[in-house]
């Protein structure tokens, strides 16, 4: 019995839960040729294996921890579900979003009032999704790497680290006058680094003023950041102090 009939405690295969959408599917043609039966059951498993610890960090992540905090988390969870569907090229029927969400309801249920449907509700709020998770995110990185780092981040040796700074002035660029949000887990799943990782680069740029904290993340939300480097200053120049607005006019 593969993982998904283990772990969610279901009856018979689940495969056909998971309707995947194969490249040539994604552009179909008459001329398309369909694929093997062989292969489209082993990608229905690898998507299963994949993405089941991701599911199961969404329903952890966006458990209520407090009451009055269903509305938000839930339309968390929303666009976590949402943003693997996209990323993977695949939808979750609704027999597995069924269950996803009766997880969700059991680690939650200290918070829920009585009578109240949520299943209906969480649905709602998937049709609402118009931002899947880690999509802005994937879009400020696929700029940033186009772009020349802080001059700051590079007293730092890892290149991933120099991505991740450029990111931040990136998001910022977004965000306006405004903090911007980082979910750092999402981060590491999009390229590839540890979740450890990243949290110590975030704080690392804290310290070379590069950034700065502005709200602590909680279960569901990234923390909030200001980005507060100078990039026009140079590293020589005393004048580029943390908490200046940044000019985004020059690179580094």
């Amino acid at each position: 019995m593969n993982r998904l009939a283990t772990d969610w405690t279901a009856v018979g295969n689940t495969l056909g839960e998971i309707e995947v959408i194969p490249p040539q599917l994604r552009t179909w043609t008459e001329e398309t040729e369909e694929p093997e039966e062989t292969d489209e059951t082993d990608e229905r498993e690898d998507v299963e294996g994949v993405v089941w610890g991701e599911i199961e960090q969404a329903v952890d992540e966006c458990r209520l921890y407090e009451p009055r905090t269903s509305n938000k988390l839930l339309f968390q969870l929303a666009r976590r579900v949402r943003g693997i569907e996209k990323r993977c090229h695949y939808r979750l029927a609704p027999i597995l979003l069924s269950r996803i969400f009766d997880k969700w309801e059991a680690l939650s249920h200290n918070f829920l009032r009585p009578g109240n449907d949520y299943f209906v509700e969480f649905c709602e709020k998937l049709a609402l999704v118009r931002q899947p998770y880690g999509d802005t995110l994937a879009s400020a990185i696929e700029s940033a790497c186009n772009e020349n780092p802080p001059v700051r981040a590079l007293v730092i040796r890892d290149p991933g680290a120099h991505l991740l700074a450029a990111v931040c002035r990136e998001l910022q660029v977004r965000a306006g006058n405004e903090p911007f949000y980082l979910i750092s887990r999402a981060y590491a799943k999009l390229t590839g680094r540890a979740h450890s990782t990243i949290a110590s680069w975030l704080k690392a740029f804290r310290a070379l003023g590069i950034i700065k904290l502005v709200e602590q993340g909680r279960p569901g939300y990234g923390s909030r950041y200001r980005y507060v480097c100078r990039d026009d200053v140079s590293e020589h120049d005393h004048a580029g102090a943390p908490g200046e607005v940044p000019n985004h006019s020059r690179n580094a």
